[in-house]
């Protein structure tokens, strides 16, 4: 049953007229920065900037291509996710799947899967922006590799978020705005910990921000203890709309 509303979820991703504006939207955005990367690159006023022998189009051009999605992303991701429980409020659909004979676990995995494998989609058709560099130059497939695992990982942390959002309320513009504003609080809890006297808490605040846990991916590494980072955000908040509809189910 899991496959099957994540198959129903992404179909309907695909007829939704907003998500296609959305993601063209993001398409022609992320088309003019990657131009501006491969421009100040390619700029001989900038070689300076440019000249470590060590370092190539990839990282100067591709790497920054990727963390900037990863940015966008933190407002593309709750657009999509914003209906995924609200409208089943709103239509009030939700109390047939609470009578249905599928677990509470099915029906949010199988949301959260739906959408993510529609992003999941939308990542790799935009490979083809830093692979048209192969037709002047050299791409370290490597690093492309990293950058596309961490978006792919940061982007399951956004829809996980946003599914659970979308089950707390039954306007789609709340649970979007909600979840954009959470996200950018993970994303910026590091500069916040910064700025933090006491270590430990300092320490804490970093490790549960987002970006921290970005930064080695764009930079073209794969770390073990980045990765369970976002498995284990991602698991907390798909836990938690089980519960939460669980709960609703219960209650009635």
């Amino acid at each position: 049953m899991i496959l099957t509303i994540a198959a129903r979820e992404l179909r309907s991703l695909f007829l939704s007229p907003i998500a296609w504006v959305t993601l063209a939207l993001l398409f022609a955005l992320m088309m003019i920065i990657f131009a501006v990367y491969f421009r100040d690159y390619s700029d001989p006023a900038n070689v300076r900037l440019f000249n470590d022998p060590m370092l190539g189009i990839t990282h100067f051009v591709v790497m920054p291509f990727y963390f900037i999605m990863a940015v966008i992303l933190q407002i593309v991701v709750p657009l999509l996710t914003m209906r995924s429980f609200s409208d089943e409020h709103r239509s009030r659909t939700l109390t047939l799947l609470f009578s249905s004979p599928i677990s509470m676990s099915e029906i949010v995995i199988g949301k959260f899967l739906g959408v993510y494998f529609f992003m999941l989609i939308v990542i790799m058709s935009h490979t083809i922006i830093p692979l048209s560099i192969l037709m002047i130059g050299k791409v370290e497939f490597g690093q492309l590799f990293t950058a596309l695992i961490g978006v792919a990982l940061i982007t399951a942390m956004y829809s996980a978020i946003g599914v659970y959002i979308s089950s707390l309320t039954k306007q789609p513009i709340i649970a979007a705005l909600g979840t954009i504003t959470l996200l950018l609080i993970l994303w910026f809890l590091q500069s916040i910990g910064a700025k933090e006297e006491n270590e430990y808490i300092r320490n804490v605040l970093t490790y549960l921000s987002s970006l921290s846990h970005f930064d080695s991916f764009s930079e073209g590494r794969i770390n073990s203890t980045d990765v369970s980072y976002y498995i284990l955000i991602s698991l907390t908040f798909i836990g938690l709309c089980i519960k939460r509809l669980d709960n609703t189910r219960l209650n009635g």
